[in-house]
């Protein structure tokens, strides 16, 4: 499918895919609001905890509305977004900014702030897409001269931060990943067999039972 084409709209398990990763996206700018909210409730205000809670929930809105309008817009079967163009991927999270934007200033501080909200959102989410697509076009034309060069390729900023001892995540190479996604696998094989061997004895005990029975 060529990227300019319209994607169909997601389905069954890919529209709860999109929403997961939605509430995952919302649970970590929530987190991050209530940590910020806490502090200024801290400086500004008498009751620091309703203020962290309603900064937390205020984030968490926000993060989830912008996740989820970015990914339907960006949707593709294959689920690969570097299909879409860099333009294609800054509008859709100007728009995803502006809705997110919209809807949490309507909900938190009235139908008059609607507009200055979207606004400032949109802008985020403009100039925050426009920054990564910067980034990443950088690093691909770091690892491409790299790997003309036989030399190793270097981790991105990001990858840097995620390995980083402070950071809660780590950034897996292609091969980690493979060899996580085995391990699960693995685990997930020997499971099955153990219900399969409980499953044989209950069965052949139930016979025993019978055969008990009939005598």
């Amino acid at each position: 499918m060529e990227p300019d084409s319209p994607a169909p709209a997601p389905k069954g398990q890919d529209a709860w895919g999109l929403i997961g990763s939605a509430l995952e996206v919302g649970a970590f700018t929530g987190c991050g609001g209530l940590l910020l909210g806490g502090a200024q409730g801290i400086l500004f205000s008498n009751s620091p905890a309703l203020f962290a809670a309603f900064s937390g929930v205020q984030w968490f809105t926000a993060g989830s509305i912008y996740w989820g309008t970015r990914s339907v817009l960006l949707y593709r079967p294959d689920g690969d977004v570097r299909a879409f163009s860099p333009s294609q991927r800054v509008n859709a999270s100007t728009i995803a900014g502006g809705v997110s934007g919209g809807i949490v200033a309507a909900a938190t501080r009235g139908r008059s702030n609607i507009v200055p909200g979207t606004i400032m959102f949109a802008l985020f989410g403009f100039a925050g897409q426009s920054i990564y697509n910067f980034l990443d076009a950088q690093h691909l034309e770091r690892e491409e001269v790299a790997a003309q060069e036989g030399k190793e390729p270097q981790l991105s900023l990001f990858q840097k931060l995620a390995n980083s001892r402070f950071s809660p995540v780590k950034s897996l190479s292609n091969e980690e990943y493979e060899d996580m996604l085995k391990e699960k696998l693995l685990r997930v094989e020997t499971e099955i067999a153990l219900v399969d061997d409980s499953l044989e004895s209950l069965r052949q005990q139930q016979a025993q039972k019978n055969s008990s029975t009939e005598n």
